[in-house]
């Protein structure tokens, strides 16, 4: 849908956590897929901090079948590839996200994969959405992960992000959408089903409502920021 969306600007990507590069590959599978629908230009932004799933998987690519292609191999020796068949460049930054993505262009879409919130703790953060919200808060931008941890979805909350069920992926029922302001306008159209007042009930109810880095004596503030995002959007019960 967003590929077929009539402007010449680049549709921008970020791939939040590379890892073996399946979202990543999934992305160009799609954009190559449309060629005789649009030419829509594409910057697909992969952030990694450490390579080293892809240069396994590549050295075992029959395991791999979808790291079909010079693409990924190109990607790790010269840090960016460029389609000869569609208008997509493919860059890596490697190293930490949140030191990196002040760098890359605003994004229009972003796959969020890091590995667990225990791994990978300060991309699971409430501080660290924020900072993702404020770089793209006034675009229309939709985040997807494989999440469905009610901590996570607070932090999106707060930070300033509308939350929506996202498609069911392998052994989830289903994942997490998350939506700025402006893409929340075109929710009804693409299909999305946003969170209302039972989900804000669920998380009054849950033993693990709160983001890692919401100390106790904050709690009672983050409540009120969930309490008042769902009041803005006309679903919390009052």
């Amino acid at each position: 849908e967003r590929l077929r969306e009539r402007t010449t600007v680049p549709l921008v990507v970020w791939d939040v956590g590379l890892g073996a590069a399946h979202n990543a590959m999934a992305t160009i599978a799609c954009v190559e897929a449309s060629r005789d629908e649009t030419q829509r230009p594409v910057h697909l932004v992969s952030f990694e901090n450490d390579v080293a799933s892809l240069r396994l998987a590549l050295r075992n690519g029959p395991r791999f079948p979808h790291l079909r292609g010079p693409a990924p191999g190109k990607l790790l020796r010269f840090g960016e590839w460029r389609s000869e068949h569609v208008p997509l460049v493919w860059t890596l930054l490697e190293g930490d996200f949140l030191e990196l993505f002040p760098e890359a262009p605003p994004p229009d879409l972003i796959w969020w994969d890091p590995f667990s919130p225990k791994t990978d703790t300060p991309l699971w953060t409430l501080d660290c959405f924020e900072r993702v919200f404020a770089a793209c808060s006034e675009r229309d931008v939709e985040l997807f992960t494989y999440s469905t941890s009610t901590a996570i979805r607070a932090a999106l909350v707060a930070a300033g992000f509308a939350i929506a069920r996202g498609a069911p992926t392998g052994p989830k029922s289903e994942t997490t959408l998350a939506m700025t302001p402006a893409a929340l306008v075109h929710a009804a159209r693409r299909g999305r089903d946003p969170f209302g007042v039972d989900w804000l009930e669920r998380w009054r109810r849950s033993d693990a409502r709160w983001p890692s880095d919401v100390a106790e004596e904050a709690r009672d503030a983050f409540a009120e920021r969930i309490l008042g995002a769902f009041q803005l959007r006309g679903t919390a019960s009052r």
